[in-house]
């Protein structure tokens, strides 16, 4: 049997962008729907880290949030960057603090997994909020009157809205089949991270590091600490350099 919801705002993608929108939308008592094909806990591929204005988001939103997550050891504040360059030499970059005339670290670290689990919990505490996980959207199609309608892959849910704010991603094949997304392959990346834990500091604690090599220029490897001893090591290739395969 088929389910029917009808909502003014639908929000496609809990990530940090769907779920920001969706809060700042409460914050003017404006209700939202937000969806997403996955179930939270997720793990994302990415380096980990939260800098400039996505800070001052958060302090914006609840300025309690970045000082829960460090308390719980789920973020790291990180005081600056090593970069190495191929011949070994290295230079450390200390970082300035995110406001003048203040202390706070303009830098942390925290996995996607922690950091998109915690502000999907904060947005389910929201009244204004309802999310949806595990719904994958697979079809758009204009109402005869004002507004779309959303089908899931398993045709078990139709969504009718006025407004739908794609908070999905440049590789979401949802927003290709909508218009066509242009990509130039030299201004976009491809990463693949691992975790690895037990890991100490090869240079300074609560540093970043960035690794040049001639083989993977132009491109690079990025190392993230986080608390207890675990990191994330990225692989960061330039993706026109990557369909050549001149690495092999």
């Amino acid at each position: 049997m088929k389910q029917r919801l009808k909502n003014k705002i639908v929000i496609i993608g809990a990530g940090p962008a769907g779920i920001t929108t969706a809060l700042y939308l409460a914050k003017n008592q404006i209700r939202t729907l937000v969806l997403d094909k996955a179930t939270f806990p997720r793990h994302k591929v990415c380096a980990d880290n939260i800098t400039g204005n996505a800070l001052r988001i958060l302090n914006d939103l609840d300025p309690s949030w970045l000082a829960q997550m460090t308390t719980d050891r789920l973020a790291l504040p990180i005081e600056g960057l090593t970069a190495y360059a191929p011949n070994c030499h290295h230079i450390d970059i200390d970082f300035l603090p995110l406001e003048k005339d203040t202390d706070q670290n303009s830098c942390y670290t925290i996995p996607r997994i922690d950091f998109d689990h915690f502000l999907v919990a904060r947005a389910k505490e929201n009244p204004f909020i309802q999310i949806i996980e595990n719904c994958n959207i697979s079809k758009i199609e204009r109402l005869p009157t004002n507004g779309v309608q959303l089908k899931t892959k398993s045709e078990d849910l139709l969504i009718d809205a006025e407004l739908v704010v794609f908070c999905t991603g440049s590789n979401s094949n949802l927003v290709n089949g909508l218009c066509a997304v242009k990509k130039e392959p030299k201004h976009v990346a491809v990463g693949v991270r691992a975790y690895f834990e037990g890991a100490e500091p090869h240079h300074k604690p609560n540093f970043c590091e960035v690794i040049i090599t001639e083989k993977l220029l132009p491109g690079g490897i990025y190392i993230t600490p986080f608390p207890n001893g675990l990191v994330n090591v990225n692989v960061v290739i330039r993706s026109d350099v990557v369909q050549k395969n001149t690495l092999i």
